[in-house]
């Protein structure tokens, strides 16, 4: 009696175990890669109707977040899984793969997130899923740009402090006679007062000398004098890109009374050797700048301005160049963000004053 129930027990024991496993099973089907799929593909159905009938916008977008879900979950399974096991859902049509990796990009960026908040802050905006994809893929650029960003700035930091010499060159000479090696990008601020334009001939000339092909050469100047300093820069081996508007923090100080105008900003001219690479950063053609600094120049500009200059124009590690020393700004910049310096200046006080700069900020 007592072998026959211990016999009955393990039958039941067995059966039970294969429920288990059986629900199990079934469990991991339903809410497997497959499943998961099959719900994204029926929620972007469900999304697509929303809108052909109709409905209001609120019900459009949780019906779109609901497939961005789905397919966020999506990708976390895959990642999860062995491909191995995967074989059959991707190759059932072809399509299961491009949404994996919009999935990753959605698990990866927040884009969702973000999407949610927006439509929560404008209920009336309708969010479609192309909307929240090319966020996702803009955010996964831009966190890629960071950390190679990043990784060049440690790159850089870390052999200028491995470097002998000091990670800037500064000399006593006029630019029509100074050739230096290496430039990368030329950032200067080149006197306006007086017959200024032949500066800018002997500017434009040392840009071709010394320029590779590609690099930027990042001039600012003065509108009254604009034609002129157009004119005198233009040359076949430098290509033209943009104005660059450096807007004054103090516009209600600065009145042109003999043009009749309340001079607001300056322009920064833009030219690269030969042509702007097709790989260019973007950059903002707007600066809201500080207050000058004429602390050590009187012609001074605010260092924040130029960082943005350097930033937007030159690597980590690169060389940067002012053949227009003055205080010292486009070093102090450069330097600040991992980047070397040359420089010259007729003038050896300037270069002096600079040095002495640089030398107390080290």
């Amino acid at each position: 009696m007592a072998s026959a129930c211990g016999e009955r027990a393990g039958r039941s024991a067995r059966r039970c175990a294969r429920a288990d496993c059986s629900r199990e099973s079934e469990l991991a089907e339903l809410t497997g890669p497959g499943a998961v799929a099959d719900v994204e593909h029926r929620a972007a159905a469900i999304a697509e109707l929303t809108k052909r009938a109709g409905l209001a916008v609120p019900i459009q977008n949780e019906a779109t977040f609901y497939r961005a879900e789905a397919l966020e979950r999506l990708a976390v399974l895959v990642d999860e899984q062995e491909v191995s096991s995967l074989d059959t859902a991707f190759r059932k049509g072809g399509k299961l793969q491009p949404r994996v990796s919009e999935g990753r990009s959605l698990a990866r960026t927040g884009a969702l997130a973000e999407a949610r908040a927006k439509a929560q802050a404008k209920p009336d905006v309708p969010v479609s899923m192309s909307d929240i994809l090319k966020q996702a893929k803009r955010r996964e650029r831009e966190s890629a740009l960071r950390e190679q960003t990043q990784t060049r700035e440690r790159e850089a930091r870390d052999a200028i402090r491995e470097a002998p010499e000091r990670p800037y060159q500064m000399v006593v000479s006029d630019i029509a006679a100074w050739r230096p090696e290496g430039v990368a990008s030329i950032i200067t601020d080149p006197p306006y007062i007086g017959d200024s334009i032949p500066l800018y001939e002997k500017l434009r000339d040392f840009a071709v000398d010394v320029l590779p092909e590609g690099a930027p050469l990042v001039v600012m100047t003065w509108q009254a004098i604009l034609p002129a300093v157009i004119r005198a820069l233009d040359h076949p081996s430098l290509a033209y890109r943009w104005t660059i508007c450096w807007r004054y923090a103090n516009t209600e100080h600065t009145a042109d009374h003999a043009r009749r105008v309340f001079d607001c900003w300056k322009p920064i001219l833009v030219y690269h050797a030969g042509a702007m690479p097709k790989d260019a950063p973007m950059v903002r053609d707007e600066i809201a700048n500080a207050a000058p600094d004429k602390d050590f120049h009187e012609w001074g500009q605010a260092v924040s301005g130029f960082e943005r200059l350097v930033r937007s124009f030159s690597q980590p590690g690169d060389v940067v160049c002012d053949p227009f020393l003055g205080g010292g700004t486009t070093a102090v910049a450069a330097l600040a963000l991992t980047r070397r310096f040359v420089g010259c200046d007729i003038d050896a006080v300037a270069v002096s004053s600079t040095r002495a700069r640089l030398e107390a900020r080290a």
